[in-house]
């Protein structure tokens, strides 16, 4: 195995599924069946024949592995604002009752500030195990995109000469004020610290 690919919610994952697709073709595995705040997770069959895993999943996952993880961030309370629209949509459209922590904004009538209070929501925490940047071989960054995947073809020595659709981009959302921008980084401060480090890292490493 060449490596796995933790998908935060709302970090342009699934524009970089379709590009993974393309360059690992049937050696990709998709293990999207996970609950991770919920402590909900399984192994998908037959991952160990594949080279690379991606997917929404816990850093410890997959430690036994013993193989480079990577990761994409972004801006914490742009992620947070396109989380909460997106799961309000879905939420209402599937109504599915095996994510408590949709459940809880629906039912509850979760306002923004409200959703942002959720330690469901410090993906440092969830997502990340409370792992340092250093644990990640690569880590792209969502609003500098095409920089991003020129680090990417040069930890994986793999070119990106295709197209690729960008998927699940949102409509207009409806206005934030930036009095609850200020709310909603209060209560992420951990994953705006582990962000900005992350962009200090960054501007070092870019080609």
């Amino acid at each position: 195995m060449k490596f796995i690919s933790i998908h935060i919610p709302k970090t342009g994952g699934k524009t970089f599924l379709g590009i993974l697709s393309k360059l690992y073709n049937g050696k990709l595995c998709h293990d999207k069946k996970d609950i991770p705040h919920t402590g909900k997770w399984g192994y998908p069959k037959s991952y160990m024949k594949y080279d690379v895993i991606h997917g929404h999943f816990i850093y410890d996952k997959y430690i036994h592995l013993n193989v480079p993880y990577i990761v994409w961030l972004r801006d914490p309370v742009k992620r947070l604002i396109s989380q909460y629209f997106f799961q309000k949509v879905r939420g209402c459209s599937r109504r599915k009752g095996n994510d408590v922590h949709q459940v809880r904004l629906i039912r509850e009538h979760m306002n923004i500030v409200q959703f942002a209070q959720m330690k469901a929501n410090i993906m440092t925490d969830v997502y990340l195990c409370g792992r340092p940047l250093e644990s990640f071989a690569f880590v792209g960054i969502l609003e500098r995109f095409d920089d991003s995947l020129k680090l990417f073809e040069k930890f994986t020595g793999k070119k990106i000469n295709f197209s690729y659709p960008i998927q699940n981009v949102q409509g207009v959302k409806p206005y934030i004020s930036p009095g609850q921008k200020k709310q909603i980084a209060a209560h992420n401060k951990k994953d705006i610290a582990y962000y900005n480090n992350a962009l200090r890292r960054f501007d070092r490493e870019k080609i």
